[in-house]
C-alpha cells in the first residue's frame, strides 16, 4: 500500500492463508490492510497488478526460429524436443488466456478497473525503483512472465526501459528448477537445496554436458535454451536428464547446475556491460546467494542491489511503484527496511497468550534475559515489531541459536525438519562485520536482507561454526540499532557475554508453512516443536515438555 510515494505496508497473501506460495486472490491480504488503515476500497485511487494479455508478446517467431534450429541439429531425439518446445508454447497460451484471465478477474473483485503491467517490468521496477542509484541497468531472471523468462534494462532519471528480452523457453530458471527435480527436491520452493548442495560437489565433472543445455548467446544478445543439443527442455520434467545423469552424484550434480548458473549469466554481464556501473536485479533467480556473490566478483558491475522480495510475491511492489509513476508527480520513498508487515501491540499479544492457555512472563529486560537463555545453548523464537517483507527472517520473526555449537544447529535443523547439508545464515552486529567476513563493504547494502553470500575469516570459522557453509560462506545480515531495537539489543547483549558478535538466524515457521505471522502462529508453532523459548513483544514464553537440545 503506497500513499504519495510512502510504502505504508506490504504484506503477502500467505502469511494470511499459511498456505506457503499460494496463488490465491489476496482477499485476506485486502482485508487486513483495509481495516488497519480504516479504509474502504472507496477510497483506494489505484490497484495495480502483473499480467498484461498483450496476444503480441505470445513470441511466436521466436519459437518458429528455435523450431527450425531444432530441425537442423543432428540430435536422435529431435522429435521429442520439437514436441517439447510447442508444448511448451501451449502451455503458456493455457495460462494466458486461463490462469491469467482467472487472476485478473480475481482481483477485479475488488476494483473493476485495474492497473497492468507486464510480469518482468514489474520485477524490474521493484529493483529499480528500492536501488537507490540515480542510474543503473537492471537485469530480471526468473522461471518465465507473459514478457519473457529474463529482460535487460536501462534505468535513468526515473525512467525504465527495455532493451532486451530472453524468450520464455530459454530459461535458467527451468534449467535449475529442473536439476532440483531431478534431485528430489520441489522446483520453483528448493532451489536454495540444489545451492546448499553445490558446496560438496565437484563442478567440473558434469560441466561439458550442462554446458551443452544453455548458455548466453552474443549474436542474440540473450540467454539461449539448447533444445538443438538435445539435453535441455524449458520444463520442470526434463525426460532427458536421466538419460546423461544416470549414475552421477546428486552433489556433483548440483555443483555443476551452480557453476554453469554463475558462468552464463556472468557472461551475459561481460558482454552487456561496456564499462564499469552499478546494477538492480530481481526475480526467483536472484535468491540464489552465491549468484550474486560471482556478480559482484566477477563482472564490471561496482555496486549491485538485490531487491530483498526477489520472487513473484515481490511483483505487487514493483506494480504499485510503476502506478505511481504513471498517476502521481509525487516522488517515491524507498523505505530504508523490510519491516513493512503487520505488527502487534503488547496489549494484543497479551490477550492472545492469555486465551491460548500459555504461561509466560514480562521480565525487566527481555532482551538481556534472551541472551541469557542463548549463552546457556538454549533456542528462542522471537516475534518482534513488524513482520518482515520477503522471504528472508530479519528478526522480526526469526528463531534464535548459539553460533558456535554444531550439534545444536544440527538439533534445530532436525526440528524444523530442514536437511543437514543446508546451512543457517547469520545476524552480526554492523559495527563488527569487519571481524567476520572479507571485504564486506563490497557487498552492501544486501548484507541488510540476506541475499548475498560473502567469503568468512578465520575468525568467523572459529567461533561461528554452526553458521559457516563447507565453502567457507555465509550469507549475513548485519543488524544496526536503528533497523530493529529489540534484535540488536539481545545481539548486543550476547556480544558482552561472549564476544562473539554473531548469533545464528533461521526463519521462524513449521516445516512447509510461511514464516509466522500473528501471536496465534508463534504459539502454535512453539507448541508443535521443541523450541524452548519465545520471546513475543515484552513478554517471555517458556515451552514446558520440550525435549532437552
Amino acid at each position: 500500500m503506497l500513499k504519495d510515494g510512502v510504502l505504508l505496508e506490504a504484506v503477502n497473501e500467505e502469511r494470511f492463508n499459511r498456505n506457503k506460495l499460494t496463488q490465491d486472490s489476496p482477499r485476506m491480504a485486502v482485508k487486513y490492510l483495509l481495516e488497519k488503515y480504516k479504509l474502504r476500497m472507496d477510497d483506494i485511487d489505484c490497484v495495480a497488478t502483473h499480467g498484461a494479455l498483450d496476444p503480441s508478446q505470445m513470441h511466436l517467431n521466436q519459437f518458429l526460429i528455435k523450431e527450425k534450429e531444432i530441425i537442423s541439429s543432428e540430435i536422435s531425439n529431435q522429435k521429442e524436443q520439437l514436441i517439447s518446445l510447442w508444448s511448451r508454447y501451449a502451455r503458456e497460451k493455457y495460462v494466458r488466456n486461463v490462469r491469467t484471465k482467472n487472476h485478473l478477474a480475481s482481483l477485479r473483485e475488488f476494483r473493476d478497473e485495474l492497473k497492468i503491467y507486464k510480469h518482468h517490468h514489474c520485477h524490474a521496477a521493484s529493483a529499480a525503483y528500492m536501488s537507490g542509484f540515480d542510474e543503473c541497468h537492471v537485469l530480471t531472471m526468473d522461471g518465465w512472465g507473459e514478457d519473457g523468462s529474463a529482460t535487460w534494462n536501462e534505468f535513468k532519471a526515473f525512467d525504465l526501459v527495455v532493451l532486451d528480452r530472453t524468450p520464455t523457453f530459454s530459461s535458467l530458471g527451468y534449467f535449475y528448477g529442473a536439476i532440483t527435480k531431478f534431485l528430489g527436491f520441489t522446483p520453483h520452493k528448493d532451489e536454495g537445496k540444489t545451492l546448499g548442495m553445490s558446496a560438496y560437489g565437484d563442478s567440473q565433472l558434469l560441466y561439458p554436458i550442462f554446458s551443452k543445455m544453455i548458455k548466453y548467446n552474443s549474436k542474440k544478445k540473450t540467454f539461449d535454451g539448447l533444445y538443438e543439443e538435445g539435453i535441455y527442455v524449458a520444463d520442470f520434467d526434463n525426460p532427458n536428464l536421466s538419460r546423461v545423469l544416470e549414475g552421477y552424484k546428486k552433489e556433483d550434480i548440483a555443483a555443476a547446475a551452480q557453476k554453469i548458473l554463475e558462468d552464463v549469466v556472468v557472461d551475459f554481464l561481460n558482454d552487456r556491460m561496456d564499462k564499469p556501473g552499478n546494477l538492480a536485479v530481481a526475480g526467483g533467480i536472484f535468491a540464489n546467494i552465491l549468484l550474486n556473490k560471482k556478480i559482484i566478483e566477477s563482472t564490471p558491475v561496482k555496486s549491485i542491489y538485490i531487491f530483498p522480495h526477489m520472487g513473484d510475491g515481490g511483483l505487487s511492489h514493483g506494480a504499485a511503484m510503476l502506478c505511481h509513476r504513471e498517476v502521481s508527480s509525487k516522488p517515491f520513498v524507498p523505505p530504508k527496511t523490510m519491516y513493512l508487515g503487520s505488527g502487534f501491540s503488547d496489549e494484543e499479544i497479551e490477550e492472545e497468550l492469555i486465551k491460548c492457555g500459555v504461561s509466560y512472563e514480562a521480565p525487566q529486560d527481555v532482551e538481556e534475559e534472551v541472551a541469557t537463555l542463548l549463552v546457556d545453548r538454549n533456542v528462542v523464537a522471537v516475534v518482534s515489531g513488524r513482520m518482515e517483507y520477503g522471504p528472508r527472517a530479519l528478526g522480526g520473526r526469526s528463531v534464535l541459536v548459539h553460533p558456535n555449537d554444531r550439534k545444536l544447529a544440527n538439533w534445530v535443523n532436525k526440528q524444523l525438519q530442514r536437511p543437514d547439508f543446508m546451512p543457517f545464515g547469520p545476524v552480526t552486529l554492523a559495527e563488527e562485520a569487519s571481524k567476520y567476513y572479507l571485504d564486506i563493504e563490497r557487498y552492501y547494502p544486501n548484507t541488510s536482507f540476506m541475499t548475498i553470500g560473502v567469503m568468512c575469516t578465520d575468525f568467523m570459522k572459529e567461533h561461528c561454526e554452526g553458521c559457516v557453509h563447507v565453502d567457507g560462506t555465509a550469507r549475513p545480515q548485519l543488524i544496526s540499532m536503528d533497523q530493529n531495537p529489540a534484535y540488536y539489543k539481545i545481539l548486543k547483549q550476547f556480544f558482552k557475554k561472549t564476544g562473539i558478535a554473531t548469533l545464528i538466524n533461521t526463519s521462524f515457521n513449521i516445516h512447509e508453512e510461511p514464516i509466522v505471522c500473528t501471536p496465534e502462529d508463534a504459539i502454535r508453532s512453539i507448541k508443535s516443536t521443541n523450541i524452548q523459548y519465545l520471546m513475543i513483544g515484552k513478554f517471555l514464553v517458556h515451552n514446558t515438555g520440550t525435549e532437552s537440545s
